[in-house]
């Protein structure tokens, strides 16, 4: 038996495995996905976030201190300081850094591994998982859910259901060089949310948006719209 079952292997369950790891606790990490680092993410962190988790320097892509914000007419407002405020990282390498930490720390991790259903008695739980056609249990005193987006599991767990939720969608493009971060807002760009580019290289940048509603639709309309003002080619 586990002392804890962490259900997600991205940064959050790997750096909460690595804690409690670190304590002594016996850990499994069950992800669904046999690779990591497939999600689509911009990964935008903070400075501070980088000195607080001691997160090392070669996952960076660029650093940033300026930031464009556009309002819906067009016009814009910029933030700068002269110091970097945040670092752009490339999320699979930053992921498989807090996998290996929380790795070399004693925590045992278990890839291709679905959760299908989780049981809580008064001795533990029981997490019922599938992995490549077999079933396995796994059993443990406590459960930590860190799994991101998951209705049917936090449901089945008695914990309610989200009341409202954004859709994202994000494309890497071409650019001509932009150096700071612009983030758009306005129903044009993206219904009750925002849109941003995102540079992470020489000539290359991440494109993408948040809203409640087609988001694919949305965020060919920003890429069109980046291209006609000459910021993406």
């Amino acid at each position: 038996m586990y002392d804890v079952i962490v259900v997600g292997g991205g940064p959050v369950g790997s750096h909460t495995a690595a804690k409690l790891a670190g304590m002594g606790h016996k850990v499994a990490v069950l992800e669904r996905r046999q690779q990591t680092g497939g999600k689509a993410c911009t990964g935008i962190i903070s400075s501070e976030c980088m000195r607080t988790f001691s997160i090392d320097e070669s996952v960076v892509l660029r650093r940033v201190n300026s930031a464009r914000l556009v309002a819906p007419s067009g016009k814009s407002v910029q933030l700068h300081r002269e110091k970097t405020q945040a670092c752009v990282v490339d999320r699979a390498a930053f992921e498989r850094f807090f996998i290996q930490r929380a790795v070399d720390g004693g925590s045992e991790y278990f890839h291709g591994t679905l959760v299908t259903k989780v049981d809580v008695g008064d001795k533990g739980v029981s997490v019922q998982t599938s992995s490549c056609g077999e079933k396995i249990m796994f059993e443990g005193k406590t459960i930590v859910i860190a799994s991101g987006f998951d209705v049917k599991m936090v449901e089945s767990l008695g914990l309610g259901r989200p009341g409202d939720f954004a859709v994202g969608a994000q494309a890497i493009v071409e650019t001509n060089d932009i150096n700071e971060i612009e983030v758009y807002f306005g129903k044009s760009v993206a219904p009750g949310f925002f849109g941003w580019l995102v540079p992470t290289g020489p000539g290359q940048a991440l494109a993408g948006l948040l809203t409640r509603d087609k988001p694919r639709e949305h965020l060919k309309n920003l890429v069109r719209n980046l291209v006609s003002v000459g910021k993406v080619r």
